[in-house]
C-alpha cells in the first residue's frame, strides 16, 4: 500500500495481515489542506492467490513535534550567484563553529563513500550546508528530493522546512511543493557518523513537455534534444579532463555489447509483473516472450509502451521476470531525466535519450546529444545528472555536457559517412556524461529489437579526443522537468 500526500508519497509498505489492523505514517507536514492518496496493488500470478484490501478508515492526527529543529528558519546569506550554492563543510555533525572549507557549487550532494566530501573535511563526523538563491523560472509544482545514504537530511524553502530526516537512515525522501516563478532561496543540510554515505539532491518542475515532432524520444524542450548555445562556456577544467583521457585508442562504440535493445510496445501488448530486487518491489510492464536483454554483465532492454506514453529501463533483467534496477520515464513528454532513486544508471540518465537508433541514421541524421560514459567519472554530479557512481576525485561530475569543437574542419580526419554522422552530432548536441566505463565510449541501440544499420559501425579516432570540450555547467535542476516515482502516469514499483 502506497500513501501519498500533494502527489508525493510519503510511505510504502506491506499490507500482511488478515484481519483489521491499523498501520500508521509518521510526517511533518504544514498547516492548511493537503491532498491524501491512498493506493493498493497486489502481485498476481500462479505463484500468489488472490488478495484483497479493505480500507476502513483513514484518522489523521497531530501530535507536538518532537524535534527542536524549528519549521522556520532563515537562510545564511550566499556569497556565490543566482543558481549555484554556497557549500560549508565542518567536521562535526551539528554543523556549528566555523566550516572547514567554503566553495560555490552548482549541484547539491555526492557519492561520499567513507571518503572525506572534500580535501581537509573529515571522513566521519562530518556535516554540510549548502545555501542558495535558486531561480524557479514558471509558477507551478516543483518536486524536492533527497535520495540519501547513511545521512541525515533537512530541506528548507524560503525558511520553511519541507523534508526533515533528522537521524541518519536510507531512503528516498520527496515533497511536492507549488512555488510561483522567481527567486527563492533553498537550504540543504546532511551530516553522517560513518560508514558509506551519499546525498543526491534536486528540485525539478513537475509535468508534462511538449513531444517531439521530428522522431526524436522526449520533448522537444528536453536537453537531450536542445541544441548546445553559440555562447556557451568551456570548464576552467577541461584541458586537464582531457589530459586525463589521453591514454584513451579513441572514442569506442557499444553497438551489440554494453548497449540496450528498444523494445516498442503497441497497444494491447500483454502486460507482466516484473519483480525489482534492489527494492523487492513489482513492476507491470507490456511485455513479450521475444523479449530478450543485451547480452553482457548489464543484461538490459527498454520497453516503450506506446499506449500510455512511458519507457521503461531494466537492468539486469532475466526472464524469469526479474530485475535488479529499472527506471520509469515519460518517453514523449518526459525530459530524460529522473530524479535519483532508481539507481539503473550512473547519472540516473535515460538511457532510450541518448542511443543511436538505427532508425535516424538510415534517414541521414542524428538529431540529440548523445549518452557517453567514461572512466574517470567524479563522485559528484553536475544537473541534469542527480547522482553519480564515479569514484574519481576530481573527475568529470555524472551530467556534464562533452562536445567536439563546432570550429574543427571534420574533413581533415578521413571519416565514413557513420563517424562523420556521429561527429556533426557531438558538435551540435554534444552528450551528456551518464555512467562509468573502462573506456569513453558512446552507443548505438542493440538492433536485436530494430531494424538493422545501413551503415558500417565504428567508433571515432583518437585523434579526435584531443578536440574534445567539456561545458560549464548552467543548468539548474529547477530549469527542467524530472521523472519520479511518486508520479504514477507510468507505472512504478509497487
Amino acid at each position: 500500500m502506497r500513501i501519498s500526500v500533494d502527489n508525493a508519497e510519503v510511505s510504502n509498505f506491506t499490507v500482511s495481515a488478515n484481519g483489521l489492523t491499523d498501520y500508521t505514517v509518521d510526517l511533518s507536514i504544514a498547516e492548511g489542506s493537503h491532498s491524501i492518496t491512498i493506493t493498493n496493488s497486489a502481485a498476481y500470478s500462479t505463484f500468489f492467490c488472490g488478495r484483497m484490501l479493505v480500507l476502513d478508515k483513514v484518522t489523521v492526527v497531530w501530535t507536538a513535534p518532537t524535534t527542536t529543529t524549528p519549521t522556520t528558519t532563515t537562510a545564511p546569506s550566499s556569497d556565490c550567484v543566482v543558481n549555484e550554492y554556497q557549500a560549508s563543510y565542518y567536521n562535526n555533525t551539528a554543523l556549528s563553529g566555523g566550516p572547514v572549507v567554503r566553495q560555490c557549487e552548482t549541484s547539491v550532494g555526492g557519492y561520499f563513500r567513507s571518503a572525506a566530501p572534500v580535501s581537509g573535511v573529515n571522513t566521519s563526523n562530518w556535516g554540510a550546508q549548502y545555501v542558495g538563491t535558486i531561480h524557479f523560472p514558471v509558477s507551478g509544482n516543483y518536486v524536492f528530493s533527497a535520495d540519501t545514504g547513511n545521512m541525515a537530511v533537512r530541506v528548507w524553502l524560503d525558511g520553511q522546512l519541507v523534508i526533515d530526516k533528522g537521524t541518519v537512515s536510507w531512503g528516498r525522501n520527496l515533497a511536492a511543493k507549488n512555488v510561483t516563478a522567481g527567486d527563492h532561496a533553498v537550504q540543504v543540510a546532511f551530516w553522517k557518523s560513518s560508514g558509506d554515505s551519499f546525498e543526491f539532491f534536486s528540485v525539478s518542475q513537475m509535468g508534462p513537455g511538449p513531444a517531439s515532432t521530428n522522431g526524436n524520444y522526449f520533448s522537444a524542450d528536453s536537453f537531450w534534444n536542445t541544441p548546445i548555445p553559440a555562447d556557451a562556456q568551456i570548464d576552467s577544467r577541461s584541458d586537464g579532463w582531457v589530459a586525463m583521457l589521453g591514454n584513451q585508442n579513441g572514442i569506442s562504440l557499444n553497438s551489440s555489447t554494453w548497449t540496450q535493445p528498444i523494445y516498442v510496445a503497441p497497444a494491447g501488448t500483454p502486460t507482466r509483473a516484473i519483480r525489482i530486487t534492489n527494492s523487492n518491489k513489482y513492476l507491470t510492464v507490456p511485455y513479450l516472450p521475444s523479449y530478450r536483454a543485451s547480452p553482457d554483465g548489464d543484461s538490459a532492454l527498454i520497453i516503450v509502451d506506446q499506449a500510455k506514453g512511458c519507457a521503461y529501463e531494466l537492468e539486469m533483467f532475466n526472464n524469469s521476470s526479474s530485475a535488479v534496477a529499472s527506471a520509469s520515464y515519460h518517453a514523449y513528454t518526459g525530459t530524460g531525466g529522473h530524479t535519483s532513486g532508481p539507481a539503473h544508471a550512473g547519472g540516473e540518465l535515460s538511457w532510450l535519450a541518448g542511443l543511436i537508433r538505427s532508425s535516424e541514421v538510415n534517414a541521414g541524421g542524428i538529431n540529440h546529444a548523445l549518452r557517453y560514459a567514461l572512466p574517470i567519472g567524479s563522485p559528484r554530479f553536475a544537473y541534469p545528472g542527480t547522482r553519480s557512481d564515479g569514484t574519481t576525485p576530481g573527475g568529470i561530475p555524472q551530467g556534464t555536457r562533452m562536445r567536439l569543437d563546432p570550429s574543427l574542419n571534420l574533413d581533415q580526419f578521413a571519416l565514413t559517412p557513420f563517424q562523420r554522422m556521429v561527429a556533426i552530432a557531438l558538435q551540435n548536441y554534444g552528450g551528456y556524461n551518464a555512467d562509468t566505463a573502462g573506456v569513453l565510449a558512446v552507443a548505438t541501440e542493440n538492433t536485436m529489437a530494430s531494424a538493422p544499420f545501413n551503415l558500417p559501425l565504428s567508433g571515432l579516432p583518437q585523434t579526435l579526443i584531443q578536440h574534445l570540450q567539456f561545458l560549464k555547467p548552467t543548468v539548474a535542476s529547477t530549469d527542467i522537468r524530472l521523472d519520479e516515482q511518486a508520479d504514477q502516469t507510468c507505472a512504478q514499483q509497487q
